[in-house]
């Protein structure tokens, strides 16, 4: 499962991106959870969260202010099981590298979703 970020207008309308877009956002379950929590956002409840395009913005901030102090207690080792008798897991991993990506990635989806009249974010 992936979760997809869109935008929302002052009236509710959202703002979903075309995944041929530049500025389309999605995550596997995984990482999306573990990129959320270090921008301190709220987590993926049931997989949906949402967040003001201030609140956003703040969380950009606060991660690259804090980059290098917080980014060591997000990064996961990707993993692959295959047991026999059982679904095969594959889990992504993410480094330092995947976290500066990420929130550069954040950045632009929060610009173009603006320009388009949002006013906050959701994830689901």
């Amino acid at each position: 499962m992936s979760i997809s970020f869109y935008g929302l207008t002052e009236d509710n309308k959202p703002i979903m991106l075309d995944q041929e877009d530049p500025a389309f956002l999605n995550m596997n379950n995984g990482n999306a959870h573990s990129f959320l929590a270090f921008l301190g956002l709220p987590g993926c409840h049931e997989c949906s969260g949402d967040a003001t395009m201030p609140d956003a913005r703040r969380a950009i901030m606060r991660a690259r202010a804090t980059f290098e102090k917080k980014v060591g207690n997000f990064i996961r080792e990707g993993s692959d099981t295959q047991r026999p008798g059982r679904a095969r897991v594959i889990q992504g991993g993410n480094d330092e590298n995947y976290f500066a990506r990420r929130i550069d990635d954040f950045e632009k989806f929060l610009n173009t979703v603006a320009d388009k009249g949002a006013v906050s974010i959701y994830w689901a």
